[in-house]
């Protein structure tokens, strides 16, 4: 789906229909018992057998849905649910009447449900299906090709003009099935972007609740200032830089690798690269708010981003110790983002304990509003005179060469622009905790 707010909605309209289901099916075993009762020509038989399929196929929905998590499982459990609630509808309306039966107009409400619950191309697919159902069934009564149990109300072969009598309802019914279709995909889109609207005042009230000390006030500001001044550089920069190491790589390809030259010019490419990587880093300060946030699992956010340093920590003697819930723990965020904040943080953890240690990494829900990753290291920690300096561009500790001091001021950026907060708490020589809290919308 395009808009969806939150995971949660789609399952809870899965249930929903679910229970919707449970209603329509008592309400096709009343009216199978009322038409015995009256006596009406149907057949019951086929009636009590595909009710019973309809029934064991609600059970087996329920309970698959209890199982699955992910986004892409719950749109393929309920576009399969309407096509199977379609094909036993046409099923039913066979052994009713065909068109002359009561239960045409649950069509109208599937439509409305499909329409509800999945995306606009989806629905429309799923009705036009349905309109093909409907339409080859009671052509093919018509034409004699299957049987038709006639309730008996009004008989075709009464009828002054029979054929006008079938297309006319026909044409009644698909039209009333594409109207509903059109008019609640309208409702529904307006409604989902006033969810998105409302999502985003929420995020900014949630910005604002969270606690934030002077010093976080004073360094988003500075930041801000250095995203304007990046914005203006940027682009010049990595234009000349691309210009550079364009023309620096096809000499290297033209000269002996053995000779000094292509020694010096394998310098010159390697920091071009290196001022590259700097800009790269530069970019984040200048974007904006449209950082492309999409439904993502934070626990597989933190597991992808543990695997790429994985390495770079068994080299270092570092374990990583990491707890991630069972149960996907979902927020709206830029992935790529989220994962690269959370890889520099690790490897700052890592590069922290020059002896060896254990990097403690770990995300959970945060109350009602937010979700908390934690990564925790064991090694020299930070001096209280510096602690609040850390985020600051250019600031480094590290030895000329080493770093370029915009690590943890890009990760600082990454959770501004999601609204959330990082908090480090540090002790000299017994490591250090740094806590990100993002909100979940």
């Amino acid at each position: 789906m395009k808009t969806l707010g939150d995971i949660r909605e789609l399952r809870s309209g899965i249930w929903w229909l679910i229970c919707l289901r449970l209603v329509a099916v008592a309400g096709v075993i009343i009216a199978t018992v009322v038409a015995r009762d009256l006596k009406l020509q149907t057949n019951f038989t086929g009636l009590y057998i595909t009710t019973a399929v309809l029934l064991a196929y609600n059970v087996f929905f329920a309970v698959l849905l209890h199982h699955s998590r992910g986004i892409n499982a719950l749109r393929v459990i309920a576009n399969l649910q309407i096509f199977l609630d379609f094909m036993s509808l046409t099923i039913l309306l066979h052994f009713s009447g065909g068109i002359e039966s009561p239960f045409k107009l649950y069509y109208v409400f599937h439509t409305i449900i499909s329409a509800i619950l999945l995306s606009r191309w989806e629905a429309t697919i799923q009705t036009g299906l349905a309109i093909v159902m409907i339409g080859a069934l009671i052509l093919m009564e018509h034409a004699g090709l299957l049987g038709h149990w006639s309730l008996g109300i009004i008989p075709l072969e009464r009828m002054t003009h029979p054929n006008l009598y079938v297309f006319s309802r026909l044409f009644v019914l698909t039209s009333a099935l594409l109207l509903a279709l059109y008019m609640t995909i309208s409702v529904t889109e307006r409604s989902r972007q006033k969810n998105v609207e409302l999502s985003t005042i929420r995020e900014q009230l949630t910005r604002h609740e969270l606690p934030r000390g002077e010093e976080d006030i004073l360094r988003e500001e500075k930041l801000s200032s250095l995203g304007r001044m990046a914005a203006g550089i940027v682009m010049i920069g990595a234009l000349i830089l691309t210009v550079i190491l364009t023309n620096v790589e096809l000499a290297l390809e033209d000269l002996d690798p053995k000779s000094p030259t292509h020694e010096s010019l394998q310098i010159v490419n390697d920091e071009v690269i290196r001022c590259r990587n700097i800009i790269s880093q530069l970019l984040t300060f200048a974007r904006g708010e449209g950082i492309g946030r999409k439904l993502c699992d934070a626990g597989a956010i933190l597991k992808n981003a543990a695997a790429l340093i994985r390495n770079y920590a068994t080299l270092n003697q570092v374990s990583i110790d990491m707890q991630v819930p069972p149960e996907p723990l979902h927020c709206r965020v830029n992935e790529n983002q989220i994962m690269q904040l959370l890889f520099n943080v690790m490897l700052n953890g890592i590069q922290a304990m020059s002896k060896g240690g254990t990097l403690k990494v770990a995300v959970a829900a945060c109350g009602d509003q937010c979700v908390s990753f934690t990564i925790e290291d064991t090694g020299h920690g930070i001096p209280r005179s510096i602690i609040s300096k850390i985020f600051d561009p250019f600031f480094t500790t590290k030895k000329s060469g080493e770093g370029t001091g915009l690590g943890l001021s890009v990760c600082h950026r990454i959770v501004e622009l999601h609204h959330g907060i990082i908090d480090v708490q540090s002790e000299e020589a017994k490591g250090t905790r740094f806590i990100i809290r993002l909100p979940y919308v």
